[in-house]
């Protein structure tokens, strides 16, 4: 879902998709539909946004691993948030491309680096893109 300009939320729709391989390193190779959502920029009738969705990039068994660990251990920043001034309950991840929050590398690290990154640095031609920081 998506917010309007009057703060409702509205459901984004996925029009098509084309099936991509990913080539991550080590030989990893991930492939799956990219689908993908175009809606307009609030406040604006002639500019749109894109979105991506890569299903089933991030496996279940990832999913419940991450949770885990915020749910458990994870520390939470809770100073104000930038833009409406509440308590954010944030965690960087990552921090000037170094890892933040160490007990997530094993699990975020392939995914990252096997998937995402594949994704992005395929998507906006830029085979030198890394992750600076991540939330």
């Amino acid at each position: 879902q998506e917010a309007g300009a009057s703060g409702e939320r509205r459901e984004l729709r996925f029009g098509s998709y084309v099936t991509v391989t990913l080539d991550g390193p080590g030989g990893a190779r991930w492939q799956g539909p990219e689908w993908t959502s175009c809606y307009p920029k609030p406040g604006s009738t002639d500019h749109f946004r894109r979105l991506f969705l890569l299903q089933g990039a991030v496996f279940k068994e990832e999913v419940a691993a991450i949770l885990r660990i915020a749910r458990t251990s994870l520390e939470y920043e809770v100073g104000r948030d930038s833009v409406d001034q509440r308590p954010a309950y944030e965690r960087y991840v990552m921090q000037q491309g170094r890892w933040a929050c160490p007990e997530l590398e094993p699990i975020l690290g392939p995914m990252i680096e096997g998937r995402l990154l594949p994704a992005v640095r395929r998507r906006y031609r830029a085979p030198e893109a890394v992750v600076c920081t991540s939330l």
